[in-house]
């Protein structure tokens, strides 16, 4: 896992600011099967890097023959982009 300093974050909590990795790094913690809550309004809170991350891990799967299939649930719009990111439902 990546490590922040406290000059380049402004997260102030030592235990939460050890969490901080990178988009690469989160998308490897998901498995298939996974169900993945994402929330933001619009454009200015979704995570726009982790779900592109995602989706080359699940496609580079299924060019190896594995199945690699998660759900996602969003509460809002969550970005601009069609057919990349959130918002369109189930991943596979």
């Amino acid at each position: 896992m990546s490590t922040a300093t406290p000059t380049n974050t402004r997260v102030l909590n030592p235990s939460l600011e050890r969490k901080i990795m990178s988009a690469s790094e989160a998308a490897t913690l998901i498995r298939s099967g996974d169900q993945i809550g994402m929330s933001g309004f619009t454009g200015s809170g979704y995570p726009k890097v982790v779900p592109i991350e995602l989706a080359h891990r699940i496609a580079d799967a299924h060019f190896r023959g594995q199945k690699f299939q998660v759900s996602v649930f969003t509460g809002a719009s969550t970005g601009p982009e069609p057919g990349r990111g959130a918002g369109h439902g189930r991943w596979h």
